[in-house]
């Protein structure tokens, strides 16, 4: 279903990179589905459970979390998201839109 409104749903996505001298970078997007907002951008050469539950938290601070959150793999503790009034879900099985969308998004900058 889609997001009928700001906030309803975000889509959150990992994603890597190799910089000309060869170290690998990796990057969290996190993107609300109906605006198309870019919430977040963490860049770094690793991202581990504790810095995506902390960029988490800070949106949560600065505006709360939606009711989902769709992830392609790799969900974040549940449990912690729940607390908060949130929930994760997986992507669609197959061709992923909102995979696509966030890695376009992405791109752009």
């Amino acid at each position: 279903m889609p997001a009928l409104r700001p906030n309803q749903r975000w889509s959150m996505d990992f994603m890597r990179d190799t910089l000309k001298d060869g170290r690998v970078i990796r990057l969290l997007n996190i993107v609300d589905d109906c605006s198309r907002e870019c919430l977040a951008i963490e860049i770094d050469t690793s991202l581990t459970g504790r810095r995506v539950v902390a960029v988490l938290e800070r949106l949560a601070d600065e505006r709360s979390l939606p009711h989902t959150i769709v992830v392609d793999n790799a969900l974040p503790r549940k449990s912690r998201l729940e607390e908060r009034g949130s929930k994760a879900a997986p992507a669609s099985a197959g061709v992923v839109p909102e995979e696509a969308f966030v890695r376009a998004a992405s791109a752009l900058g």
